[in-house]
């Protein structure tokens, strides 16, 4: 099995945030979270689907080391292999796993973030302005896969 390398994304988080804003209508109740995104090699997959990124929340005991409320994790190679439609296509996935929600406890409000399943393997609105993006990326070292299964 292939080591495991992580390292920091300032590319993928600059396209987080052009994303954000230009899809405003869909994702204004994320806009002022905070997102934190990573590389990772090598590709990770899910039975036969390599999985080109995920998302998590940031623990509060993470919170200690990442200033984030979302992790981010993005196959290098596949966005390195990847047109910016389909950059853009794969972070607006990620972002709508992202919700913030609001709980009223004893304390008073509380804001939650959790993460959302998929509406099958992707999401309405993502099939609606992006069509089936995900049959043109590309397939890299599909002979090297991990099988490592983890939330998409």
């Amino acid at each position: 099995m292939d080591e495991k390398k992580y390292f920091e994304a300032p590319d993928v988080e600059r396209e987080i945030q052009r994303v954000l804003e230009k899809y405003n209508d869909t994702f204004y109740n994320i806009r002022k979270v905070g997102f934190k995104a990573i590389y990772r090699i090598p590709e990770r997959c899910r039975g036969e689907k390599v999985v080109y990124g995920s998302t998590s929340t940031v623990s509060e005991k993470m919170r200690l080391f990442i200033d984030a409320d979302f992790l981010i994790e993005i196959w290098k190679d596949g966005w390195d292999a990847s047109n910016e439609t389909q950059k853009e296509a794969l972070i607006f996935h990620e972002l709508k796993h992202c919700e913030m929600e609001e709980k009223e406890t004893k304390k008073g409000l509380k804001i939650v973030m959790k993460t959302v399943p998929h509406h099958f393997e992707g999401f309405v609105d993502e099939y609606e302005k992006f069509g089936d993006w995900r049959n043109d990326l590309p397939e890299l070292n599909n002979n090297e896969k991990t099988g490592e299964d983890e939330n998409e």
